[in-house]
């Protein structure tokens, strides 16, 4: 069997501890979601000992837009068959050829297959170095092979992709995020996006032009949200001033319209918060 697959490995859901596996089983809804919208056709997407594998799938997704994915790798999919490794690594040969040197690394996930990790690095080196002429060197090499060895398959492939890590959008809750035209609470909705929050955004609206900006802003976050959609609220500003606080423009009280105008768009997120269930 000689398939096409990505390996997605993942950082702090390893850490979590009975309930890892609705972690890991949100990133795969997630990855199988992000795929799907993005219209990328796969077999099938599994959990094994720490990786999810995305297994038939033909062209590489942007995977680092899914919230949870620490790195990926799209690799080649083999039998354990440690003859049919050998003749599989010949189709890396041209890159190796262009590169000044190169290394093996190999990492058994199943520790029952033999040779070991370092004879494994070592024969695969020795075959690669006499069919291309290109050199080993270990530390800092221009190319870099690597082997995975897992309990039903190995696994071929030459870069590791970073992803942003954290948590799946929506693992952890929701909340309300308060959100204007500019950078600061953008980029504090996505690092709590990265915590798995699935935000709703509030946005308190001065003109259309910014407003504007925020739709943009929304669409934005939404490329992180793994084809959930996130929810804006645009509320006019002048809504917040009605009754006897709109009196305040024009008078000597004016210096704490700023003051009140907090205060009353954190008392409105509240109670959206409330009926949002955030």
């Amino acid at each position: 069997m000689n398939d096409r697959a990505v390996i997605v490995r993942y950082g702090e859901i390893s850490l979590k501890g009975r309930n890892r596996g609705q972690f890991e089983q949100k990133l795969k809804n997630d990855l199988a979601c992000f795929l799907k919208k993005q219209g990328h056709a796969f077999a099938k997407i599994s959990a094994e000992r720490g990786r999810i594998y995305i297994r038939g799938i033909n062209d590489l997704p942007d995977l680092k837009k899914v919230l949870g994915v620490y790195s990926y790798s799209p690799a080649f999919e083999l039998d354990r068959d440690y003859d049919a490794l050998k003749n599989e690594i010949a189709r890396f040969f041209p890159e190796i050829k262009c590169s000044s040197n190169f290394r093996v690394s190999c990492q058994r996930i199943a520790k029952d297959f033999s040779p070991d990790s370092m004879g494994v690095e070592r024969e695969i080196g020795a075959i690669i170095s006499e069919q291309t002429g290109t050199p080993v060197r270990l530390k800092d090499p221009d190319f870099e092979l690597h082997i995975e060895i897992g309990h039903r398959h190995l696994y071929l492939f030459s870069e590791k992709i970073r992803g942003f890590g954290g948590f799946p959008v929506g693992s952890a809750g929701k909340l309300v995020s308060l959100i204007s035209g500019g950078i600061d609470s953008p980029v504090a909705t996505f690092l709590m996006m990265k915590r798995g929050v699935m935000p709703v955004l509030l946005h308190f609206g001065i003109s259309e032009n910014e407003t504007a900006k925020v739709f943009r802003l929304r669409d934005r976050l939404e490329e992180f949200a793994a084809g959930q959609p996130i929810k804006l609220i645009v509320i006019p500003r002048e809504d917040l001033f009605q009754g006897k606080f709109a009196g305040l423009f024009g008078t000597r009280h004016e210096p704490y319209v700023c003051v009140i105008c907090k205060y009353l768009m954190h008392k409105k997120a509240g109670a959206i918060a409330q009926s949002e269930g955030a």
